[in-house]
């Protein structure tokens, strides 16, 4: 025998389970979505970071280029005007030449990363 009171009792429960279920995964629909938003904003400001630090550090190497032509003029001007080299001037050119390099491996910019070189291992 049917009874028309358990039948919409099931109705009712089946209905509230659809409307939960609709409910949780609207939330879940939002929750990911703003997930991914909080997620792409933080890239970007990971990115712009990343930016401001290569802008600043380019001009630090273009400034230290300047710095290190100057002190060149500078070095070149006095071996010029001295009779006999000095140890003094030699040992400058020297460091200049070892900064020079220096800044001339970081300065051009590669699209791959450096490679970090490995620590030596004491030898016993």
């Amino acid at each position: 025998h049917d009874d028309p009171d358990g039948i919409q009792k099931w109705k009712k429960s089946q209905k509230q389970f659809l409307v939960f279920a609709a409910v949780a995964v609207l939330i879940l629909i939002i929750a990911s979505a703003l997930l991914f938003k909080a997620h792409d904003r933080a890239v970007k400001v990971d990115i712009n970071t990343v930016n401001l630090k290569l802008t600043t550090l380019e001009m630090g190497v273009s400034r230290l280029e300047k710095e290190v032509n100057e002190l060149r003029q500078f070095v070149s001007a006095r071996k010029e005007s001295e009779t006999r080299p000095t140890p003094k001037i030699d040992a400058l050119s020297r460091r200049m030449d070892r900064l020079e390099n220096k800044i001339a491996a970081v300065a051009p910019v590669s699209k791959a990363p450096k490679p970090t070189p490995e620590k030596p291992t004491p030898q016993a």
